[in-house]
């Protein structure tokens, strides 16, 4: 039985007489889903509910455990047909004895065994909900990037960064026929004119000239960075000049501008097409068109569609969002991240997006939206004794129809990891 993210607020808003209340914020409703879901997930955990189970075959050796491990349900060995239990080695055991053993996230599997399935169960998925889109006004003419509330647009032939905030534009270069780019960030804004770079400083408002071999890293804290003989280096002002304070070394060539982590461990950047990872090609053949880092996770958008990627494994998130144009900067508090161009109308689009959940039936829906409405009806204050009353029933209803766990004694948790 599917249902999305949004129906189980949508029933749990109802429970709580929250109907189209904004009482909740987005940031707070992600919070309680989650806390909530996974509450109730431990709960089937613990049951040896096997709704989640995950499993697969290996033979004796050491294996890493799955990304997605949380919690073993048991090792066993396939024998003429039939399936017996392997335990989990003693402290001193004999490592020729068929046993296993978890450290360190891998899996040791002792002994003489051919044919071993290890069945587990793997870390909740975490859930969201989909905001509405926000139409905002921005001026008439061309928007090159953008970061959060700071708008750099052309018109009538020249460069101005707009702050939404304050409602007013500044004028940055009375000719931009030539400008090819630019690149965003909280400090600072890149800009590429006829083959030039420039550097223009926001609190200062003043533009000064930028030596073209440098390379630009945009930091998860917003800043600006500058690449120099491959150090990581801070923009400073002095004066009428700037200058570069060095912070760190980085372990590979960067050959093109890049977002990373705040301690530049994590780089991500786009070159000839392609998507590369801490100076290693991650993936081919990508149009890309913006990204940003936020919490260990790249987002950026090709074709109309946005993509996360964590390290090495990427993951599509929404298809056809429209004409990006950029991001405004991934907001965990609003759920908002994308401008969008649609005809004469500009729209901040969300990143986070509806997740689908696949119950075994719809006590896990019922169940999951009626501790939202008691978390809904406790943050208000209200009473919630009926609403707690009819939950209580549901759970024990629920809980005498699953089955104890097969393999109690032998399940162990992740504390060995």
């Amino acid at each position: 039985m599917k249902n999305s993210t949004a129906d189980i607020v949508e029933r749990a808003k109802q429970l709580a007489d929250l109907e189209g209340s904004n009482f909740i914020s987005w940031n707070e409703n992600q919070h309680l889903l989650n806390e909530n879901y996974t509450e109730l997930y431990q709960k089937l955990v613990n049951k040896g509910d096997k709704a989640f189970l995950k499993e697969f075959r290996c033979s004796s050796g050491v294996y890493d455990l799955p990304n997605n491990f949380m919690q073993l349900k048991g090792v066993f060995a396939f024998n003429n047909g039939n399936l017996s239990v392997i335990n989990r080695r003693s402290e001193n055991g004999n490592l020729n004895n068929r046993s296993y053993e978890i450290k360190n996230g891998k899996l040791y599997i002792f002994g003489h065994a051919n044919d071993v399935l290890v069945q587990y169960f793997p870390a909740p998925v975490h859930l969201s909900t989909k905001p509405d889109n926000i139409e905002i006004s921005l001026p008439e003419g061309t928007i090159l990037s953008c970061y959060e509330h700071k708008f750099i647009y052309v018109a009538d032939s020249k460069l101005y960064i707009y702050d939404l905030d304050r409602e007013e534009s500044t004028k940055i270069l009375d000719d931009a026929t030539n400008v090819e780019s630019t690149w965003s960030g909280k400090n600072i804004v890149i800009i590429k004119d006829n083959g030039a770079q420039k550097v223009w400083d926001i609190e200062s408002q003043t533009l000064r000239t930028l030596n073209n071999t440098y390379i630009i890293i945009r930091a998860e804290n917003g800043n600006i960075y500058i690449v120099s003989d491959n150090k990581v280096c801070l923009y400073c002002i002095n004066g009428d000049s700037y200058y570069l304070n060095p912070i760190t070394d980085l372990k590979f060539t960067l050959t093109a501008n890049a977002v990373s982590d705040d301690y530049f461990e994590e780089v991500y950047y786009f070159y000839d097409d392609n998507l590369y990872f801490n100076g290693n090609l991650l993936v081919e053949d990508v149009v890309e068109k913006d990204a940003v880092y936020k919490n260990g996770i790249l987002y950026f958008c090709d074709n109309g569609n946005l993509f996360k990627c964590i390290q090495d494994e990427i993951f599509i998130i929404a298809s056809n969002i429209g004409n990006v144009i950029a991001f405004t900067g991934i907001n965990n508090k609003s759920g908002y991240g994308i401008l969008v161009e649609s005809g004469n109308r500009k729209i901040i689009k969300p990143y986070a997006e509806d997740v689908i959940l696949n119950y075994p039936n719809s006590f896990f829906f019922d169940i999951l939206a009626y501790q939202l409405a008691v978390a809904y009806k406790a943050k208000q204050g209200a009473d919630y004794s009926q609403l707690a009353a009819q939950l209580q029933a549901m759970n024990e209803t629920f809980f005498d129809t699953l089955g104890d766990d097969d393999f109690g004694n032998t399940r162990i948790t992740n504390v060995y990891l």
